[in-house]
């Protein structure tokens, strides 16, 4: 991580948990739900991945009990991946697969590609390679299909 970036992330994430005390005092449920997708963010970034889990999961929970399926898929996948970069393959492949199944409901999702091709690398690594080729071929055509190979980098 770049020195302005470890400069940066203490100061936003002072800034995001008094943004998180204000929408908690306030009740709001939506914006507490998306600042503690910001702070896992951060986490994310600092390389404190249990951290960034703690908050993805509780934005993820919050995101889905206010019927807000289609930010919840991207906690889901955020999670997905701390819990793969900690090496914890098995919970990384269950949330990227609820982060495939709710993408799922939305036509043309703009990420689905992405899901579909992290998918693909979490099976590689476990050595299922059947499926691992499979979720690469279905993002490869679905990029192809939206003419958007840059969505698979």
């Amino acid at each position: 991580m770049s020195l302005y970036r470890q400069r940066l992330l203490p100061g936003a994430t002072r800034e995001w948990k008094s943004a998180l005390q204000l929408f908690r005092s306030l009740g709001d449920r939506a914006g507490e739900a998306d600042t503690l997708s910001n702070l896992g963010l951060i986490y994310e970034a600092q390389g404190k991945y249990r951290q960034a889990i703690t908050h993805q999961e509780s934005a993820l929970a919050l995101h889905l009990l206010l019927g807000d399926r289609y930010d919840g898929s991207q906690n889901a996948e955020n999670s997905a991946l701390a819990y793969y970069a900690l090496g914890n393959y098995r919970e990384a492949l269950r949330l990227q697969q609820q982060a495939l199944a709710l993408r799922q409901e939305f036509e043309n999702h703009p990420r689905l590609a992405t899901t579909l091709r992290i998918l693909g690398n979490m099976y590689q690594v476990r050595g299922q390679y059947v499926p691992a080729i499979q979720f690469q071929e279905e993002a490869l055509v679905l990029a192809g299909l939206k003419g958007n190979f840059q969505e698979m980098m």
